[in-house]
């Protein structure tokens, strides 16, 4: 099977490829597959977990589909905000 085909997402289960990822610690591996999905959720969420307030931010910037923005925007920012609080 070649991943350059079209057809390689439908013969993945992208869920036991997440978990197959993770329980080897490739989290570098893991946001790259996130990314070929366009799964920015999980992307955003790995940003936000790790407190990488702009990473998290430039992902909601880039993403095509609008409606994670509501959703991460307002965690982002509240806590970006309280982080930059001396």
């Amino acid at each position: 099977m070649d991943l350059c085909d079209d057809g390689w997402q439908t013969n993945l289960d992208a869920k036991v490829v997440y978990e197959l990822i993770q329980s080897h610690g490739r989290t570098d591996i893991y946001l790259f597959y996130a990314g070929l999905l366009e799964d920015h959720d999980i992307v955003i969420q790995h940003h936000i977990d790790n407190e990488s307030w702009l990473a998290s931010i430039d992902v909601l910037n880039r993403q095509v589909r609008k409606v994670l923005f509501p959703i991460h925007s307002n965690r982002t920012a509240d806590c970006s905000y309280r982080h930059s609080l001396p």
